[in-house]
């Protein structure tokens, strides 16, 4: 039997686990890890890293695998002139529904990161 695979957040690094030990830490880009949410069904984690302060578009959505590659990364959609994604979640159908900086929630294709539907919330 497997040990299940966890995720903490710890100073703007996403800690992994397995069972009670750590495998790793991920930190991707030079940002620190603002938040993050599980894919179940896939054993991925989509990463939200911290923007930074300024008035540009930032691809700070990424989707990690198990492994700690880097699947993608993505923007947010839209023609925001500033925009970066501020938090994540999956649904229960393994789903990443992102919220941006400049008020939308966003459901994304988890495959590829690209924008399936967008709301101004």
């Amino acid at each position: 039997m497997s040990k299940r695979r966890s995720f903490a957040l710890r100073e703007g690094t996403l800690l992994i686990f397995e069972g009670d030990a750590e495998l790793g830490r991920l930190r991707p880009g030079e940002a620190p890890v603002h938040a993050f949410a599980v894919d179940a069904p896939g054993g991925s984690v989509y990463v939200v890293t911290d923007p930074g302060s300024g008035s540009l578009r930032v691809a700070n959505l990424y989707k990690i695998d198990p492994a700690g590659r880097v699947l993608w990364r993505v923007e947010p959609p839209g023609s925001e002139p500033a925009d970066a994604f501020v938090a994540i979640s999956v649904t229960k159908d393994g789903i990443p529904i992102a919220a941006t900086w400049s008020g939308y929630k966003v459901m994304l294709d988890p495959d590829t990161g690209q924008a399936t539907s967008l709301k101004f919330v």
